[in-house]
């Protein structure tokens, strides 16, 4: 079922990428997310079916979750640093940015 969701998931976002027009790093971007996201719902379903306790299953993401958070500190970071600099707007285009100290 993982990989008929997968199919037919990945045939739609196809489609709309192209008729949006998405840039191509950006379409793989949205595939990786798409399969990650259908690979960790068939874990959790086949956990489910054999028995695992809910418990097992939220410990578990939570120390990946922790590894992943500690692995991407410094991409977070700048994440979350690009979104301050569009939600502030310090410069526009036309501006002149000057990057560096300035010599005397």
């Amino acid at each position: 079922m993982a990989v008929a969701a997968e199919r037919l998931f990945s045939n739609y976002l196809s489609r709309f990428a192209k008729r949006v027009k998405l840039e191509p790093h950006t379409t793989n971007n949205l595939m990786l997310t798409l399969r990650i996201v259908i690979l960790l719902l068939a874990i959790a379903a086949i956990a489910r079916i054999g028995g695992l306790q809910p418990e097992w299953i939220l410990s578990a993401s939570a120390i990946g979750g922790a590894a992943l958070g500690f692995a991407s500190q410094r991409t977070i970071g700048n994440f979350v640093a690009g979104l301050f600099i569009i939600a502030a707007h310090p410069f526009k285009v036309g501006d002149y940015v000057r990057l560096g100290r300035r010599k005397n």
